[in-house]
């Protein structure tokens, strides 16, 4: 279990949060940027030491804890933690293979080493150095570098966020291959929501310094506990209900026609037709909420013609004071 609590002033807002992540689970702090994702993060990996309180342990170990005489802090370079960010940070005079083995002082660490090594495909430019290699690559070194020490704890600060979808992939099924061999916990950081619901056990939505809510992407998705956390879930709209609530529009929860035995029934016409992500979305105007314009995506093969007057039903919406 991985213990922590924070307060870390900065300019624009305090960061004060507990986290408690299952040991060998992963964790996303999910949300914007400029909230304070990697500001989290810098602090659990030993960068960022200018917070006002602090404590953190992960199973018996204590690394910081503000409130002891002297405080404590253990230093970075003996948590034995792996890291990994968007840009990969690797020694510029070293080969690829001294990347992956610095840090690693175990005698007998040969055979893991080269398990690492094959399965994450870098064996064809090991004597290479940095400066030759694709961005894909060399996120591929970083990984099997973060990886190599075994680590406890694997942090990783949007390390996919400038990859092809299919460099992407890769690596994040590695991630969690290595992840059910080792037990290791992760903690990911990223501001796209469906990298967080692909790769997290539990999800922290983090606006301003706080968490604002946390859960399972499924329970955070059905039951967002605020209209901020609605929107940062993908919720794009929220219209009456009733003179008391509002409920919440999500371009994914609509079903064709009037079914209001399993939500809440709109009508209108259809505005445009159009592919988006793989889906077929189309743009609504609801004269019932004063010409209100969303957008859906309709299931499977579903169409509507542009100018047709088409019922869609939303399937159990989550709701909100008015």
């Amino acid at each position: 279990m991985l213990d922590l609590k924070l307060d870390l002033p900065r300019r624009e807002f305090d960061i004060k949060v507990k986290l408690n992540v299952a040991a060998g689970t992963t964790y996303c702090l999910y949300g914007p940027s400029g909230t304070g994702k990697s500001s989290i993060l810098s602090v659990i990996a030993g960068f960022d030491r200018s917070y006002r309180s602090a404590h953190m342990a992960l199973g018996a170990t204590t690394y910081i804890d503000t409130a002891s005489h002297p405080a404590e802090a253990v230093p970075t370079w003996q948590r034995g933690f792996g890291y990994m960010e968007q840009s990969a940070h690797l020694f510029p005079h070293l080969s690829v293979r001294d990347n992956i083995a610095y840090g690693v002082t175990d005698a007998n660490s040969k055979e893991w080493l080269n398990t690492l090594i094959e399965r994450l495909d870098v064996t064809p430019f090991l004597a290479a150095k940095p400066g030759k290699l694709s961005g894909g690559q060399k996120q591929r070194v970083a990984l099997a570098r973060a990886l190599a020490i075994h680590p406890r704890l694997l942090l990783l600060d949007e390390p996919f966020s400038a990859l092809d979808w299919h460099a992407r992939l890769t690596l994040q099924q590695a991630i969690k291959e290595w992840q059910r061999k080792l037990g290791f916990t992760v903690i990911l950081v990223t501001h796209q929501l469906t990298e967080a619901q692909r790769l997290a056990d539990r999800i922290g939505l983090i606006d301003a310094g706080r968490i604002i809510q946390e859960g399972s992407p499924g329970e955070l998705f059905a039951c967002p506990n605020s209209q901020r956390a609605a929107q940062m879930l993908g919720y794009t709209h929220f219209l009456p209900a009733n003179p008391q609530l509002l409920f919440g529009v999500h371009p994914d929860c609509a079903v064709p026609g009037a079914q209001p035995e399993l939500g809440i029934v709109v009508q209108g016409e259809v505005l445009a037709q159009y592919e988006h992500a793989g889906r077929r979305r189309i743009s609504l105007r609801l004269p019932q909420y004063n010409a209100e314009c969303i957008e859906v995506n309709l299931p499977g093969l579903a169409s509507a013609d542009v100018g047709t007057t088409l019922a869609l039903t939303f399937v159990k919406p989550p709701y909100f004071a008015a």
